[in-house]
């Protein structure tokens, strides 16, 4: 392989054999190295592709020190078993730059406040218990104890990474936290996030949030099964109702009958 870009001592850019352009790390990797020179397979300790390159991502890779991306490899490596779900190469971005800008903050003894870490738990607990690994080898390799605020930033990494790349989990996740306040407002009452019902109501969220963002929609054709539905629940179609209203006037998005229907019985649920 040869050297196209040196980023820093550790990292370069080369292309793989199917010529696609692939990140190359290890310790001393480049030292002494420029583009066009060969790589030294020997030092080769993590290789991984980048799907959508560009400046920014050199940029940021240049950056970040060595360490820091030896441990988040180590940390999607645990990930990739705990999940159980194929994980997108963009993540060896997104929470290497992530982990070394928390522990930037933790030497500076500057605190970030995120205020979605609860909703990110909540609405994301496999991605949450994933980030804990991540809290764990960080403070096991570095004696660096992280706030919840920085855990719930790399659990959105592993939100992320689980869908093509995107990066919508943020906006899902105020999607959701906005739906939420609604239904508890309305049937005035905290939701029981250990139930059964509230996790089934969380899983349809996240697919609705996505649609929500994209624009699509579910068919339109259960208006007289939602007439019946919304006479045996008089309250969780109410909620509904404000929740199509709240969608149709802050995301210009509105509800389909189907929609409705499906929202509307889980929350009788609740």
């Amino acid at each position: 392989m040869v050297i196209e870009k040196v980023l820093n001592n550790n990292v370069v850019i080369t292309r793989n054999l199917s010529g696609v352009e692939t990140v190359i790390m290890g310790r001393g990797l480049a030292f002494g190295h420029s583009a066009g020179d060969e790589v030294d397979e020997s030092k080769i300790e993590k290789t991984f592709t980048i799907t959508n390159s560009n400046n920014k991502i050199d940029e940021i890779l240049s950056e970040i020190p060595v360490e820091h991306m030896l441990i988040s490899e180590k940390i999607i490596s645990k990930a990739k078993i705990t999940l159980g779900k194929p994980i997108n190469d963009s993540i060896y971005i997104s929470l290497s730059e992530h982990i070394s800008a928390a522990i930037m903050r933790y030497k500076n003894n500057k605190a970030l406040e995120n205020p979605l870490k609860w909703d990110i738990k909540r609405f994301y607990p496999s991605e949450y218990k994933t980030a804990l690994i991540a809290e764990k080898i960080i403070f096991d390799d570095l004696n660096i104890k992280l706030t919840d605020d920085e855990i719930a930033i790399f659990a959105l990494d592993f939100v992320n990474a689980q869908q093509d790349g995107q990066t919508l989990a943020l906006k899902m996740t105020e999607i959701m936290q906005e739906i939420c306040n609604i239904v508890s407002h309305c049937l005035d009452k905290t939701l029981d996030e250990d139930s059964l019902a509230f996790y089934r109501f969380i899983t349809h969220l996240k697919f609705f949030a996505q649609r929500i963002l994209s624009n699509t929609h579910y068919d339109d054709n259960m208006n007289m099964v939602l007439k019946s539905v919304a006479e045996q629940n008089p309250v969780a179609y109410k909620c509904t109702e404000k929740i199509a209203k709240h969608l149709q006037n802050n995301y210009n998005f509105k509800m389909t009958s189907d929609e409705i229907l499906y929202l509307c019985l889980h929350i009788s649920r609740l």
